[in-house]
């Protein structure tokens, strides 16, 4: 048979698989919904499914939209919310005061990633994302070994 993603449709259409919907498609799903209300202000017969075929998810992909969309605006919200990736999702962040370790440390103790994890009790990936992130940087001076200059922290003023 066909070799590819998808699954196979109710009326043999091929459906999407694999990511999920992003938010601004599930704001063109109820869109797509509210142009096929019927008079009684609910989708009119087979709607789920031509909104499905439309979009290459499954009716009870739509349907969930529907509802959740439903309760938002009996909730009283003006605009319905239909999303349901939210942004601040995962592992939250550790606050890290390095600036008074770093006080505390010498310049020739931060010549290396190594050294200043040991010296400052912070671990090497942290740092490493620090620098990766434009916080911690080699201080510039007239040395001129590169290697040879101290870690310092960016200010962010």
């Amino acid at each position: 048979g066909e070799t590819g993603a998808g699954v196979q449709g109710a009326n043999g259409s091929r459906m999407r698989r694999g990511p999920c919907l992003t938010n601004v498609q599930r704001q063109a799903v109820y869109q797509a919904l509210l142009t096929r209300l019927d008079a009684g202000g609910h989708p009119s017969k087979g709607a789920f499914v031509a909104v499905a075929e439309e979009f290459r998810v499954h009716p009870r992909t739509v349907s969930r939209i529907w509802k959740r969309a439903v309760v938002s605006v009996a909730s009283g919200e003006i605009v319905p919310d239909v999303a349901v990736r939210r942004s601040n999702s995962g592992r939250k962040k550790k606050p890290i005061d390095l600036s008074l370790r770093l006080a505390e440390v010498p310049p020739s103790s931060r010549t290396s990633i190594r050294a200043l994890s040991e010296a400052t009790g912070v671990p090497r990936s942290t740092l490493w994302r620090l620098i990766k992130a434009g916080a911690l940087r080699r201080r510039a001076s007239r040395r001129k070994n590169k290697d040879d200059q101290p870690y310092e922290l960016v200010s962010s003023a």
